[in-house]
Formats: C-alpha cells, structure tokens, sequence
C-alpha cells in the first residue's frame, strides 16, 4: 500500500482543478497508510483496504463526468496512476486475506 501512496504525488494538473481530486486522494492515502499499521487487526485492515479500493474507484471514473474540464493529458495521467494504485490496494487486499485465512485454518487444527 505504501507504493499506491507514492503515484498520487507527481499528478498536480488535476488535482489543483477541484477539491473533490485531492480531498479523495487525500482519504485514499490516509486509509491505505492506516491499513498498513493496522497489522494487528487484519479484519479493520480489509475493511480500510476495501475502502481504498472502492475511492480508487471512483476517482478513476469521476473525471469522465462532464462538469469538470480537465484537460485530456492530465485525465489519463491522473487515471493510469489511480489504476496503479488500485493494482497495488487489490494485491495488500488479498495478501490480508490469505493471511487471515492462515490464522483461521491454524487455530481450527488447534
């Protein structure tokens, strides 16, 4: 998750534009840098990283709504980085999962 963080700072065209591109980027980040933390207590970490996932999301399609005029470089820059970010929040989502399901099948052969 701390990769996902990184692809957020380099895209300042379309983040200056509106306040919705930075307040979202902003949660994503603190959700994903949280999730990271939060290794004791991998059900809040699924949940946080599901969260990121579903604001990546949305960043990724809000830009194709007509009201914000962005130039068209900026959108695709802005998109590549937040599906980046995406690949990277999926990918700590299932490592979560795996290891819960360790966790899970160890105390059951307990």
């Amino acid at each position: 998750m701390v990769v996902a963080i990184v692809f957020f700072c380099n895209s300042t065209d379309i983040l200056n534009a509106h306040a919705v591109f930075p307040c979202m980027s902003g949660l994503s980040i603190i959700l994903s840098t949280v999730a990271l933390l939060k290794y004791t207590n991998r059900r809040l970490q699924m949940k946080m990283a599901n969260l990121s996932i579903v604001i990546l999301c949305v960043l990724i399609i809000l830009p194709a709504i007509p009201i914000f005029n962005i130039e068209d470089q900026a959108i695709l820059t802005f998109r590549i980085q937040c599906a980046v970010a995406l690949l990277f929040n999926h990918m700590a989502w299932r490592a979560i999962r795996r290891d819960e399901k360790k966790v899970k099948d160890a105390d059951r052969i307990r």
